[in-house]
């Protein structure tokens, strides 16, 4: 959901700008999203599936920013977000 870490932020499961900025903050919100589900991924599970969760959590964003008059139809990432 597009809201500030100081509101609803639930992380790992809402994407605000500054986890999408870099490849970086992309993978911190990718570790906090495992935690988030309890998903246990070694880095090379996690590096294979960088790409997927990224476009995943851009999508998720830019969703989110179109929608912020509407948040009822906000998302969020699910338990898929990186594929598997």
């Amino acid at each position: 959901m597009l809201v500030e870490p100081e509101d609803d932020y639930k992380p790992g499961l809402d994407v605000i700008e500054k986890d999408v900025e870099s490849d970086e903050a992309v993978w911190a919100l990718y570790r906090s999203w495992c935690e988030a589900y309890g998903k246990e991924r070694d880095h090379d599970q996690m590096a294979a599936r960088f790409d997927f969760f990224k476009k995943t959590a851009q999508s998720v964003y830019s969703n989110n920013k179109a929608l912020v008059y509407e948040p009822d139809f906000q998302t969020m990432l699910g338990p898929f977000a990186d594929g598997l």
